[in-house]
């Protein structure tokens, strides 16, 4: 009896064992194409434009910002080199003949030799290479009197000074909007926001989704027609109005279901 009873449990295990696995391998079934699909999903070229009209709302306002600094950089730039050219042209020590030490001691023959030729050259009358007039103005700066050297010294320091204040308040300064609403002969241009609306009618034209827009009280708008990677399936176009009626365009009740 007990074989029998043994042969007649790995019978009965053995029925049971099938039923179990095939449930188990359809419900991982389930799970494996609910998966593919979710991986289809991603790669479709729905997703993908979902994917670049978020990017591009979060990228544009940031662009027109970037645009206004790199302007505001070029001009605090021109400023900056303005005044480094003055700074410089400041700092030219300018030789009065009257404070010259003219003692014995205090001029030799080269000396004389290289201011004069300096005196050629501003004249007009003779012209002379940079490195002679680079050392006559060593030359001549080695004969001015201590008093003067000290007058010098303070004036192109209090000048540095100047220079450097000037250049600091203008990288201080703030960028100032205008806050006026009336009595105005000047207008300002409007900031216009961009909307990427897809998935519309191939066969849809510009006139068309103009038309459309002014009948939603959006007389505004201007309107480009995008390349879509499937042009056979779906159009795609760029809105651009300004800001202050953006968020009526981006009303989901303005567009038809599933654009």
């Amino acid at each position: 009896m007990a074989p029998g009873l043994r042969s007649g449990e790995k019978g009965e295990r053995n029925r049971m064992a099938p039923g179990l696995r095939s449930g188990e391998k359809g419900e991982r079934n389930d799970d494996v194409i609910a998966f593919l699909k979710s991986i289809a999903f991603l790669k479709s070229s729905e997703f993908m434009e979902i994917v670049r009209s978020i990017a591009e709302d979060v990228t544009n306002p940031l662009k027109e910002e970037i645009k206004m600094l790199k302007e505001e950089v070029h001009a605090l730039r021109q400023t900056n080199d303005n005044l480094v050219k003055e700074f410089q042209l400041k700092s030219e020590i300018t030789i009065n003949h009257e404070n010259i030490n003219t003692s014995r001691n205090a001029i030799d023959k080269d000396s004389v030799h290289k201011v004069t030729y300096a005196d050629k050259l501003n004249s007009g009358k003779k012209a002379v290479k940079k490195q002679d007039l680079n050392t006559a103005r060593i030359q001549a700066q080695k004969i001015v009197s201590k008093n003067n050297e000290d007058t010098l010294t303070s004036s192109n320091t209090g000048s540095s000074t100047n220079i450097r204040s000037e250049i600091k308040r203008y990288r201080k300064s703030n960028i100032i909007y205008g806050t006026a609403e009336s009595n105005c002969n000047i207008k300002a241009v409007a900031k216009y926001a961009h909307l990427h609306v897809y998935r519309l009618d191939p066969k849809l034209s510009l006139e068309e989704m103009d038309d459309y827009l002014k009948s939603q009280n959006i007389s505004n708008a201007k309107l480009e027609k995008l390349p879509s990677k499937r042009p056979e399936e779906y159009s795609s176009f760029r809105v651009s109005v300004p800001m202050d009626i953006m968020n009526d365009v981006k009303n989901p009740s303005l567009w038809p279901k599933d654009v």
